[in-house]
């Protein structure tokens, strides 16, 4: 399958409804901590990867193994999830809650991997500690 977002063609290789609270996507010198603590997993802190995690996921007792393991997952840089929005409206929440933009029924939003490296700043002592 493919669809247009933008005009630009994209390619639909897993698709799949979710009913859910929403979606939390971090770095891993995001909210990587919060992301394990809810399901999600460990992330080296030089990790130039992207993890979502689909956020109190409701799914029918017969939903198959192959749909319940896309819950969650790691996007390379390479990689990007698209996400179309099925409800009336919503936000999209950036670094916490100061930061947002509002979505209504039909947007599509595309998350890419492909970011520009974050500059992180840590003395000697403390980069020794986690290395």
């Amino acid at each position: 399958d493919t669809t247009r977002v933008n005009g630009e063609l994209f390619e639909v290789k897993k698709s799949f409804n979710a009913w859910s609270s929403g979606i939390w996507i971090c770095s891993a010198t995001g909210a990587s901590a919060a992301m394990a603590a809810a399901g999600g997993s460990k992330m080296e802190w030089d990790s130039p990867q992207l993890q979502y995690l689909i956020r109190e996921h409701l799914m029918e007792s017969d939903t198959p193994p192959e749909i319940k393991d896309r819950g969650s997952g790691i996007l390379n840089p390479r990689s990007r999830l698209h996400l179309r929005w099925n409800s009336q409206e919503g936000r999209i929440y950036i670094d916490g809650a100061h930061l947002f933009h509002n979505i209504e029924l039909g947007d599509e939003i595309i998350i890419s991997g492909k970011a520009p490296e974050l500059k992180l700043f840590m003395d000697d002592e403390y980069k020794d500690m986690i290395c």
